[in-house]
């Protein structure tokens, strides 16, 4: 398995690529509250350099409870910067370090963060557009100042390159440059690094790689 063949996918976490609904209230058994509140935003960011574009209001979604059509994972790709276990991911410190394979396909699309390469405050997408029938008019609406923690589609070679280019514009690796959400189908075609291993998904059930 090469680099060149494939992309490597981290996930910091004991139980594994789980696959789950993105916001859930059931885990191992037990029930819990998973909320993820940054919605997912139907737009392909095709060009690095356009952004605080616009989108309809029907493009943005936040998945609901226990939702499994919005069932995957969260991961990095290709990188991982250990610094951000002083504060971002502190809680997953000590975790189990899983690492995956994904094809190199660079046709294939990824959920990344809103986010362009050249800042956090800077968002592909930044506010919506709603019309309204009955007053034949529409009205922007400018996203949170989270708004760039939303999730955007993305080909993976494109991906890729926002990585790259990330790091050099900020000398190191942000939480959000290459954090990636995988989905459920891409979370079962992940090749693990070791012929042993197993993922698990949320029923318990093992996936052989």
């Amino acid at each position: 398995m090469t680099a060149n063949t494939h992309v490597k996918l981290i996930r910091f976490a004991d139980e594994g690529f789980l696959i789950k609904p993105y916001n859930t209230d059931f885990n191992y058994g037990v029930r819990r509250n998973y909320c993820h509140t940054f919605p997912f935003i139907d737009f392909e960011v095709t060009n690095l350099e356009d952004t605080d574009g616009i989108v309809d209001i029907e493009k943005v979604t936040k998945p609901k409870i226990n939702d499994e059509q919005w069932s995957g994972c969260f991961a990095f790709l290709n990188t991982f910067d250990e610094r951000l276990f002083e504060n971002a991911m502190g809680f997953r410190k000590g975790d189990k370090k899983n690492i995956g394979y994904l094809l190199n396909n660079p046709d294939e699309i990824v959920w990344v963060r809103n986010t362009s390469h050249k800042g956090q405050r800077i968002s592909y997408i930044s506010r919506t557009n709603e019309y309204f029938p009955e007053h034949k008019q529409s009205i922007e609406d400018y996203f949170s100042d989270l708004g760039h923690l939303y999730w955007v589609k993305m080909k993976l070679g494109l991906a890729l390159e926002r990585i790259e280019l990330g790091q050099k514009h900020l000398n190191w690796t942000p939480e959000w440059l290459s954090e990636v959400y995988l989905t459920e189908d891409q979370v079962k075609r992940l090749k693990s690094s070791t012929s042993n291993n197993f993922f698990i998904n949320l029923k318990n059930k093992l996936i052989k790689n």
